[in-house]
């Protein structure tokens, strides 16, 4: 038996608002998130004395504000420092699981993606800097941060 046509056509149209999902809801949502955490209401503008306007990053912005940069991951039960090196790898300390290392990639939509040998610690979001913060919007929809953005490599890794 075969499917009958429009589950065809409902398959394909499922697989292009995925796509289009992918590419325009996370700076959508980061900017709406951002509204949320700033108090904004309406439309997200710059003003004369605000000294600071909210923005997702692209690729060249993302590129000089975190390569040479170590984010500080604080939870209840675990201490986190990760270094994004010029040279594409992260080196990173937990205080449970002591020193690790991975990957890291921009790609040209802004995504800041961190590749690991295991596939679930592994994943891309779009980035919001603030002054000393970083925070993070995944594509399943999570925002994970502000977190801490510290300057050059304070714990050596």
């Amino acid at each position: 038996m075969t499917r009958p046509r429009h589950l065809h056509r409902k398959g394909m149209a499922y697989h292009a608002l995925t796509r289009y999902a992918r590419r325009f809801a996370p700076p959508f949502l980061a900017i709406a998130g951002l509204m949320v955490a700033t108090g904004a209401t309406g439309a997200l503008a710059a003003t004369a004395d605000s000294a600071f306007t909210p923005k997702v990053l692209n690729k060249a912005d993302l590129t000089s504000t975190i390569v040479g940069s170590t984010v500080h991951y604080p939870s209840a039960d675990d201490d986190v420092y990760e270094y994004y090196a010029p040279d594409g790898r992260v080196l990173g300390i937990s205080s449970k699981g002591g020193r690790y290392s991975a990957n890291w990639k921009i790609r040209d939509d802004g995504t800041f993606c961190v590749i690991n040998s295991d596939p679930k610690a592994s994943g891309c979001a779009f980035v919001v800097v603030q002054p000393g913060k970083i925070t993070y919007f995944r594509y399943d929809l999570v925002t994970e941060g502000p977190f801490d953005l510290l300057p050059g490599n304070p714990k050596q890794l």
